[in-house]
């Protein structure tokens, strides 16, 4: 019956109650129908002439008796509508001096902000995601970031997730597989990515170097363990002597008077920069034993 009652030249109401009359006769004289409304045939004749509002709930009761699929539910949507209302005050004045207030709201944005649970969805994402004490970044949720924060991330989830995840995996693996075998020189583990950052070993090199206290060999170990190799030592003796020594002029040692300048320098420059916190405390520690060290050189002299 949906959409067969139309508006035409004639009553909307007289129009869909003379159709549902096809399948029910009651339906074909106006007090048939509307004893079944439970209204008077006065008030029915005057809704369908045109000549009275309809009120709302005798809308309904019509839409339920005629079939008016076509005025209610999903077929209503997005469609117009238009309300009339009354005061409820029982003044017998004519003169009305406070009208009735129609507020009307928008469902539209609550339902495309809400949009269909995916903010309900999302939150459930976090709290199974928080569980296992991924940031978003592993798991591909986020595109809001940068190397400062990509390496914070690492680290502190290599730290909290993945080391105690191997150690767990690795203590079952030996105490449970293979300790039935019997194994007296065989132990699983797993290997650890290298989390370190290279702007840290960079900065502490360059201090150590400054300082005298890198070697040949030492800087070979570390490049050779970032790189992920296995490095031998120079087998001749400068390999054990600080660069600064060797590259020094003189051959009865280093100027500790310059060297302690050139310190100072840097340890100013590090200090106006906040996240070289770590580089400014250790250059401070190797300043003050460059010190110690010139004042018993010259004591010994």
């Amino acid at each position: 019956m949906q959409n067969e009652c139309s508006k035409g030249n004639d009553n909307y109401y007289f129009l869909c109650r003379k159709k549902a009359s096809e399948h029910n006769d009651a339906l074909s004289s106006r007090l048939g129908a509307a004893s079944r409304l439970n209204i008077s045939e006065s008030a029915l004749r005057n809704y369908e002439v045109d000549t009275a509002n309809v009120p709302q709930d005798i809308v309904c009761a019509m839409a339920d008796l005629y079939g008016m699929d076509d005025i209610k539910g999903e077929a209503g949507q997005h469609a117009f509508i238009v309300l009339e209302t009354e005061s409820t005050d029982s003044k017998t004045d004519f003169d009305e001096t406070e009208k009735p207030k129609i507020e009307v709201k928008d469902l539209a944005s609550i339902l495309q902000k809400d949009e269909l649970f995916q903010s309900y969805m999302d939150n459930n994402r976090k709290k199974v995601q928080s569980s296992f004490l991924l940031p978003d970044l592993y798991t591909g949720y986020t595109t809001d970031f940068n190397r400062a924060t990509a390496q914070t991330a690492q680290e502190v989830t290599e730290k909290q997730v993945f080391q105690p995840e191997r150690k767990s995996l690795a203590w079952a693996i030996n105490n449970r597989l293979l300790n039935a075998y019997g194994f007296k020189y065989v132990e699983a583990y797993f290997l650890e990515p290298n989390i370190s950052n290279p702007d840290d070993i960079t900065k502490l090199l360059t201090a150590a170097t400054a300082a005298g206290g890198v070697t040949p060999n030492k800087a070979k170990e570390i490049l050779y363990k970032y790189l992920g190799e296995d490095s031998d030592d120079y087998d001749e003796e400068w390999g054990n002597v600080p660069l600064s020594i060797t590259n020094s002029p003189s051959s009865g040692g280093f100027d500790l008077g310059a060297l302690t300048m050139a310190l100072d320098g840097k340890i100013q420059k590090a200090a106006s920069r906040p996240e070289d916190a770590q580089v400014y405390a250790v250059m401070k520690e190797v300043r003050k034993l460059l010190v110690d060290l010139k004042q018993q050189q010259e004591g010994e002299q």
